[in-house]
């Protein structure tokens, strides 16, 4: 499989691929639209051959959800510069799972983060997503029992993961060694 950023043109399968997994619970295709012309960079694919074997989605926030109360709608938009790096939408086609589409999706979403400076990542996960997030180090900060009532099948023991993002020291280097090409021309 590959991953790399996602397409206009991948939409439509991204939104197919949505439904068949999330069922009553799935984005309409103008919301998975919306996403990705809000933040392009955090909405990424991964493919086998043509077809999309999986996608997740993120936006850059700036109040951590610890902090307020959330909902499946959560956050409710884009903030570019923001210190919170948002992941949602982490979904897999069921017959690629358990061959590392998933990690390798959240890991590219982390990379961004970092490249970002972003303090944290944040994640509502479930039952079967999260043990993928605790091997990624992520820990579990809070019960969403209430925020996916109705949901149950779909979102099992919903919890709000987080994990404190260091910053990328090759990017710190790249960074301050652009800074001072700068300065000295």
């Amino acid at each position: 499989h590959k991953i790399r950023r996602a397409r206009l043109e991948d939409l439509s399968k991204v939104s197919q691929l949505e439904k068949r997994v999330w069922k009553q619970m799935s984005a309409r295709r103008n919301v998975i639209q919306r996403r990705f012309f809000l933040f392009p960079q955090g909405f990424i694919v991964a493919t086998v051959g043509s077809e999309i074997a999986g996608f997740c989605c993120a936006c850059l926030y700036d109040v951590d959800a610890t902090k307020v109360p959330v909902d499946a709608h959560f956050p409710p938009g884009h903030i570019p510069g923001a210190d919170y790096y948002f992941l949602f939408a982490l979904t897999v086609n069921p017959i690629y799972r358990g061959h590392g589409i998933g990690t390798d999706l959240v890991r590219r979403e982390l990379k961004q983060a970092r490249k970002r400076g972003c303090k944290k990542a944040q994640v509502f996960a479930n039952k079967h997503s999260r043990t993928l997030f605790e091997r990624l180090d992520f820990q579990a900060s809070a019960k969403l029992d209430s925020v996916f009532k109705g949901f149950e099948k779909l979102m099992q023991k919903p919890v709000l993961m987080e994990l404190e993002l260091k910053a990328d020291p090759d990017l710190q280097k790249r960074s301050l060694s652009r800074a001072v090409d700068f300065q000295m021309r």
